[in-house]
């Protein structure tokens, strides 16, 4: 049986594959905004082995640790005002699926204005988002290959979505 899968996203897997961070990011430019959560990625070591990659390609970078299970859309929009406002060219995401989500979320506000609102729940047409880099650490949501991010209303406690052909991964 010939299967053909045809998305947006370049994947990277393999032996050592992490080792190869630094060089894939900068690809897409000089200053960095990374983000993940508060622990996981600190406590395995894996943050300071991609900044020490980073530097060795001689890239700024932004950290952003502030993204907790199911990300909250105010956070993403935080998100979005530093990484705009600190000029990044790339947002790199190391973590599970909330952090890639909002990774995608952060992306698409970075270039993007407005309230959440304004773009939810749509299929939004190629509408430019920051070069994303998603390092996946958990397996399960699929959110390194999609083009969907799911966060929650800060108001209530319920699920939005944003979905964009404009969200091109790399894995």
């Amino acid at each position: 049986m010939i299967t053909n899968f045809r998305n947006n996203a370049n994947l990277i897997f393999g032996l050592k594959s992490a080792e190869r961070i630094g060089k894939e990011t900068a690809k897409y430019g000089k200053r960095i905004f990374i983000v993940t959560g508060k622990a996981s990625t600190k406590k395995s070591g894996l943050l300071d082995r991609v900044i020490h990659q980073l530097q060795e390609e001689k890239l700024q970078y932004v950290l952003f640790d502030r993204i907790e299970k199911n990300p909250v859309v105010s956070k993403i929009m935080e998100g979005a005002q530093i990484a705009e406002a600190e000029k990044c060219d790339a947002v790199l995401a190391l973590g599970g699926g909330s952090i890639m989500d909002a990774a995608k979320g952060i992306a698409f506000f970075t270039k993007n204005q407005g309230e959440f609102e304004t773009h939810q729940q749509g299929m939004i047409e190629e509408i430019p988002a920051l070069p994303l880099i998603l390092v996946p650490t958990t397996c399960g949501t699929g959110s390194e290959v999609n083009r969907i991010a799911v966060f929650t209303k800060d108001e209530r406690d319920a699920k939005e979505w944003l979905f964009s052909k404009g969200f091109h991964c790399r894995s």
